[in-house]
């Protein structure tokens, strides 16, 4: 992906782990003033008020007017203008993303930085912002980085504060990782960490950042995974009302080294992370609409060099031990990669966990992933698949069954 314009404000990539996970926003300085609201109706550049009781919140604001509003309550990186008005008539938010952090124990540098953050806010119609940071750190008493997470915390906790007192309505959230429990160095204090902001979202994605074990593909965010690293975090003691489940709508794509075409099992070469040797590096993202364009077509996705022809050559499989689907396909009719994804049934069965938990809401990394109208690849079954996704969120927002969506897909 790359960095994107939006009014006067450059949107960089903050690359965290495998995954760039929030745009750093630059900040502007503590003077002039608001732009001029883009709606013809000025009340719709006002923060809304309502609180949500279902949360349905997602990344990334590209392709905006296809979304299903009657869902949609919190879009973060919204970074086109004209969205605001279809975003605020829809009681939803478009929030930011923090820019560079301040690590300080002086409590007037952390107040300088938000009172920047928050004329930037109020310049540009934004309604909140949020967090994240994926850089090792250990709330161990004594440890280098005890203070530095200390410090992340105050920050959030403060933005909070003074953000909801000049910006009524406004909302802040802290991305985490998939579970509390030290993942990637992470060792956050996490009860803290979630206190300071309303709202937090955690990646339930890329949970094989570190593979422990044999060297294979699998899945991106197996359902038992899912419900463990819930439930680690209601055990702190965290409230679930707090809580957002962060779904993938995007797959991996893993070259196998020893596979034939029709192999179940696909060894992948060891790539090392944080001190595993292997990790789901061995392949690379892909987002929903191009595997799906994979398997319908046989449409090379990115990642496959210029010219090569694709063929796949496996029906789509259901991995019963992970809940998720994966297929496989063979470049230039020799070498053979194997592809895990989520869909809407395996999406489904997460929302479902997430419900019977009592989670405050749910939502995808990242919106963009889906072709709600063929219009970007071209696939004439773009659109019925894009719908199978927004459909699966109400597995959440409705409690319907999550047994009812299942991709009908054609090899």
């Amino acid at each position: 992906m790359s960095p994107w314009l939006t009014l006067s404000l450059l949107f960089n990539f903050a690359a965290a782990g495998f995954l760039p996970e929030c745009l750093r926003m630059p900040l502007l300085p503590a003077s002039g003033g608001a732009a001029k609201c883009p709606c013809a109706n000025a009340s719709l550049c006002k923060t809304p008020i309502v609180r949500h009781k279902h949360e349905i919140f997602g990344f990334s604001g590209a392709r905006w007017q296809d979304f299903d509003w009657s869902q949609v309550t919190t879009v973060a990186w919204a970074n086109n203008a004209d969205m605001i008005c279809k975003a605020h008539a829809s009681g939803a938010r478009r929030i930011a993303a923090a820019p560079d952090l301040v690590f300080t124990s002086d409590r007037k540098e952390r107040r300088q930085w938000i009172d920047r953050i928050i004329e930037t806010m109020k310049r540009y119609f934004y309604d909140g912002v949020t967090f994240d940071y994926e850089i090792p750190l250990d709330k161990t008493p004594g440890s280098s980085t005890f203070e530095k997470q200390k410090q992340y915390v105050a920050l959030i906790k403060e933005t909070t504060e003074e953000l909801h007192a000049a910006i009524p309505g406004s909302q802040t959230s802290v991305c985490v990782a998939w579970s509390p429990d030290d993942v990637d160095g992470r060792n956050y204090d996490y009860v803290a960490l979630v206190a300071a902001a309303d709202l937090a979202y955690i990646m339930m994605y890329d949970t094989r950042s570190q593979i422990y074990g044999k060297c294979v593909a699998s899945a991106n965010s197996p359902l038992s995974v899912t419900e463990r690293g819930l439930i680690r975090y209601l055990d702190l003691g965290i409230s679930p009302e707090k809580l957002i489940l962060g779904t993938p709508w995007y797959g991996y794509i893993y070259p196998c080294l020893n596979a034939e075409p029709t192999d179940d099992v696909c060894e992948i070469k060891l790539v090392p992370f944080r001190g595993v040797p292997c990790s789901d590096a061995a392949g690379w993202e892909v987002p929903f609409m191009n595997v799906m364009d994979l398997l319908d077509r046989n449409v090379c996705p990115e990642g496959i060099p210029a010219g090569s022809t694709c063929k796949v050559t496996t029906s789509l499989t259901w991995d019963e031990s992970t809940q998720s689907p994966f297929f496989n396909f063979v470049v230039n009719s020799s070498k053979v990669h194997q592809v895990w994804f989520d869909d809407a049934r395996s999406s489904a069965l997460k929302y479902g966990v997430a419900k019977q938990l009592g989670l405050r809401g749910v939502g995808p990394y990242t919106w963009s992933d889906l072709d709600a109208n063929g219009s970007v690849t071209g696939n004439p079954r773009a659109a019925a698949e894009s719908k199978s996704m927004w459909e699966a969120l109400r597995t959440f927002s409705e409690g319907r069954a999550s047994g009812e969506y299942r991709l009908q897909v054609v090899v």
